[in-house]
């Protein structure tokens, strides 16, 4: 098993996967929410829901 698929298998028992993918699109709404000058229809709540919808629909994680 290599380093890679090691960590795969302990992110996806664990909720940290998850806890991590929101983390990281909340930051980066965030960031785009300043790049846009407070632009309401960016919101960074909404926008990390959006990503991590659009994450969850690629199905890639399907086993």
């Amino acid at each position: 098993m290599t380093n890679q698929s090691a960590i795969w298998v302990y992110l996806s028992a664990s909720p940290l996967l998850g806890l991590a993918l929101t983390l990281i699109c909340y930051l980066l709404a965030v960031n785009i929410y300043k790049k846009g000058h407070g632009n309401p229809l960016l919101n960074p709540v909404a926008l990390s829901i959006l990503m991590i919808m659009g994450v969850l629909s690629l199905d890639t994680f399907k086993s």
